[in-house]
């Protein structure tokens, strides 16, 4: 019943749409170490608990670029994966995880899309961030 959403020829534009948020992902998972699993999830190398609390510099990230910065649209997923897959090498040359592979990018991805806009906005606000502290973040993992 819920399949017959995708089917209807008047969602075409909903599904070219989603296409578009989700184009060139595959080739960001792409530039990270395979999880080596038919799963996508499974065999993550990242303890959950520091996926979820990465999830929330993520989430802060995605909103605040997609307020400051793009205003009218979302922000194209593959953005934000690149963001994920910085964000766990970040981790990784600091010393703080030991590694981390596809299965963890993707895992980091979905929980900041999970997050509560406002949730993540407050999060943010109470680690002393701000749009102009997330823009020197940015240079500092290398995303720009």
């Amino acid at each position: 019943m819920i399949f017959n959403f995708f089917k209807k020829k008047k969602n075409k534009k909903f599904l070219e749409s989603l296409n578009q948020l989700t184009e060139g992902e595959e080739e960001e998972f792409a530039k990270v170490k395979s999880n080596e699993s038919k799963s996508l999830l499974e065999k993550n190398l990242v303890p959950e608990n520091v996926l979820s609390v990465l999830s929330w510099t993520a989430s802060f990230w995605m909103n605040s670029i997609e307020n400051n910065e793009i205003k009218t649209s979302m922000m194209p997923t593959k953005k934000l994966v690149k963001f994920c897959r910085l964000v766990l090498e970040q981790g990784k040359n600091d010393g703080y995880l030991k590694d981390y592979n596809r299965a963890d990018v993707r895992i980091l991805k979905m929980l900041a899309l999970a997050n509560s806009p406002k949730a993540s906005e407050v999060w943010g606000k109470e680690q002393g961030w701000d749009y102009q502290s997330l823009k020197k973040y940015e240079k500092k993992i290398g995303y720009n």
